[in-house]
């Protein structure tokens, strides 16, 4: 499995995918980015998360985001600043590594490639 930011991996994707003919035992799995997948997790509570998770073009304003990576992360620095699972792009807080935090993240790579 290949597991990349699509955002910044889309100069590479048709070395990938002519790879993945060859080779079809590869499989590629490109997040919005980790923050919406750590949004996505259900680690953090807030009654209209899933619907701007469902449908994000109805909340995303593109004149004051430069893509829907800071979108996400706005949101997710928003919605964690007073929890334990306060969130910066800068440091990762040592307790998104944690194994049952991390499992809840990697769960959302699972439903989505199964």
């Amino acid at each position: 499995m290949i597991v990349a930011d699509g955002a910044a991996f889309g100069s590479e994707i048709e070395k990938l995918l002519n790879l993945m003919k060859l080779e079809p035992r590869f499989h590629l799995y490109l997040p919005e980015s980790f923050e919406w997948m750590i949004l996505k997790s259900g680690l953090l509570e807030d009654r209209d998360l899933k619907k701007i998770l469902d449908e994000p073009y109805d909340y995303i304003e593109s004149a004051e985001n430069f893509s829907w990576e800071r979108f996400f992360t706005k949101l997710l620095v928003a919605l964690s600043a007073d929890s334990y699972l306060k969130y910066s792009k800068n440091h990762l807080n040592p307790v998104y590594i944690k194994e049952n935090i991390a499992d809840q993240i990697l769960k959302v790579m699972q439903k989505i490639v199964l």
